[in-house]
């Protein structure tokens, strides 16, 4: 079983996916982590699905290619059922894993079961640092079972 879940949604992403898959790759690649990529496509009319063919040559990536675009938790619940890590870690098509380590978040997630729900710090110019993170008293076993049963688990400032 990977350590690892990966879940991408792209739609008209050319200019961002290549760099954000490959950072997944480099990241997971320097810290020895097995991992595995959910790229769910909406309906790209770019040349993301070539990038995506080109950079998916040497990762472990299971895509899907939907013909329109469905939004975003459709695509993401398809992927979520399909997702084995241990740690799932939703990503948008131009993000990029830059600083810290992704060993160091297992890590903490497996150590303290009350966490169950870790975001990103967002940078923004001029402005305080915003991070964001929950407390979630469900098991990553019934997220996957049903998915749409826990949309009302919201992000708060940490």
């Amino acid at each position: 079983m990977p350590q690892l879940s990966f879940i991408i949604l792209t739609w008209n992403s050319e200019a961002t996916i290549g760099e954000s898959l490959a950072s997944i790759r480099n990241k997971c690649g320097e810290e020895s982590l097995d991992y595995e990529v959910f790229v769910i496509d909406n309906g790209s009319q770019d040349r993301t699905i070539d990038i995506l063919e080109r950079e998916m040559a040497d990762m472990p990536v299971d895509f899907t290619q939907l013909s329109e675009n469905h939004g975003t938790t459709k695509p993401r619940n398809m992927a979520l059922k399909r997702a084995t890590g241990d740690v799932i870690c939703i990503m948008d098509s131009d993000a990029v894993l830059r600083d810290g380590r992704l060993s160091d978040i297992i890590d903490m997630l497996k150590s303290d079961e009350s966490i169950g729900l870790l975001g990103a710090a967002a940078p923004f110019p001029g402005r305080r640092q915003a991070g964001f993170g929950k407390k979630v008293p469900h098991s990553i076993r019934q997220v996957r079972e049903n998915p749409l049963d826990h949309t009302e688990t919201a992000l708060q400032r940490a």
